[in-house]
């Protein structure tokens, strides 16, 4: 498989730990890079938004200096079908467009803008660490939550769907309240992706539906956008695990179904987003972003005519890669399935374990973008063309 790439030029983050997940092998292909300048970096004006107090709430300077100090590749799967898939969703105009996101590092960021390297919070993270009363309380909640991973790596868990089961359970179990989870939201690293609260902004000036689909907690999702200062709109849908809350605010259990991280494709299916009949029939070109496989396959779930998916591949970027000018003629590589030459190893821009889990998501994922501090650029620059593109056609404007 062809991967042609871009590289926004920037000086590489330090080496951190990558994260843990299953690899799936893919056939193996070809790969071109070339390299952005980092002056096209992300040239949207900064909407303002209303921070809280919590330690990584990420203002202006903070994102400036993520930009300035990230590296990371853009990867097309394939070019030619990308950019077609790319033009279809243009022609199609603003009217037909449906944008599907995850939610945790997808929307949120991978990595604590503070420089820790620290990782930020998922939904269930952000539960997990919240600041309850009395201590025993809190103590005994952490507990449970730390036998479920422990069962889980233990290889004890039955089915994928009981850690969500188990996890949720300990929160019922605990009566935990909205009230609550809300100060844990406060207490959490949670932090939006550079780019997102524009994305989001831009989503709800055009009107175009959006849908949250996430294996993490609604009310959580609300918490952190609204102390990012967003609010949600007609536009927005969230597909998430909805706790339900009796009338003094304890969660007494969860809406069905129950969300996790490989099932997406089925929920969206039983809640009528493959149906011809339904409102997403109508928003027939779906641009998806996300960062696993089983966000990919949301895809699978919903009636579309064109499709162009986005992922965010959260491996290390060699330091070699942010440097000077890259021709992209020089960069054309072969990626094997069982190990590559000494010449590619030099010349890849991922470290041996990023390079496993590109082969995963080259087989997911129109557009590849690998890197710890990966924004959004990609698909403002095709929103903002959409828009470009309105603007003349209501002028009756040749394109």
């Amino acid at each position: 498989m062809r991967l042609v790439m871009a590289l926004q030029a920037a000086v590489a983050l330090p080496r951190f730990q990558p994260s843990l997940g299953s690899l799936l092998r893919t056939r193996p292909g070809s790969s071109a890079i070339l390299r952005r300048k980092r002056s096209q970096t992300f040239a949207l004006p900064m909407l303002t938004m209303a921070h809280s107090a919590a330690t990584c709430s990420m203002t202006e300077r903070e994102e400036k200096r993520l930009f300035e100090e990230s590296s990371h590749v853009l990867i097309h799967t394939h070019k030619p079908t990308s950019q077609s898939k790319r033009r279809s969703i243009i022609n199609g105009g603003l009217e037909n467009l449906h944008v599907v996101l995850d939610f945790d590092h997808t929307l949120t960021a991978y990595l604590c803008p503070s420089g820790s390297g620290e990782r930020c919070h998922e939904c269930h993270d952000v539960l997990q660490h919240g600041p309850y009363q009395p201590k025993e309380r809190r103590e005994t909640f952490r507990a449970g939550i730390e036998k479920v991973w422990s069962d889980q790596l233990a290889g004890r868990l039955g089915d994928l769907s009981e850690w969500w089961i188990r996890f949720h359970n300990e929160i019922v179990a605990h009566r935990i309240t909205r009230d609550e989870i809300r100060d844990a939201v406060v207490a959490s690293n949670a932090v939006l992706r550079p780019g997102a609260a524009q994305l989001l902004d831009w989503l709800r000036r055009h009107d175009v539906k959006t849908t949250i689909v996430s294996a993490g907690v609604s009310t959580v999702i609300e918490e952190v956008l609204g102390r990012e200062g967003i609010d949600l709109h007609r536009n927005v849908r969230i597909v998430a695990n909805v706790p339900i809350f009796d009338a003094e605010g304890v969660v007494l259990g969860f809406e069905e179904p129950l969300i996790f991280s490989r099932n997406k494709s089925e929920v969206l299916r039983g809640m009528g987003f493959d149906s011809e009949e339904d409102d997403n029939r109508r928003r027939h070109n779906i641009v998806l972003a996300g960062n696993s496989v089983g966000d990919a396959s949301c895809l699978d779930g919903m009636d579309h005519k064109h499709s162009l998916s986005f992922g965010f591949l959260h491996e290390e970027v060699r330091e070699e890669w942010a440097i000077g000018e890259i021709c992209a003629s020089k960069l054309s590589i072969q990626i094997t399935g069982d190990g590559e030459s000494s010449e590619d190893l030099a010349e890849h821009p991922l470290t041996d374990d990023g390079k496993i889990k590109l082969k995963e998501f080259s087989n997911c994922y129109d557009v590849i973008s690998c890197g710890y501090q990966s924004d959004f650029q990609f698909l403002m620059n095709l929103f903002q063309e959409m828009e470009e593109q309105h603007k003349m056609n209501k002028v009756g404007l040749p394109c």
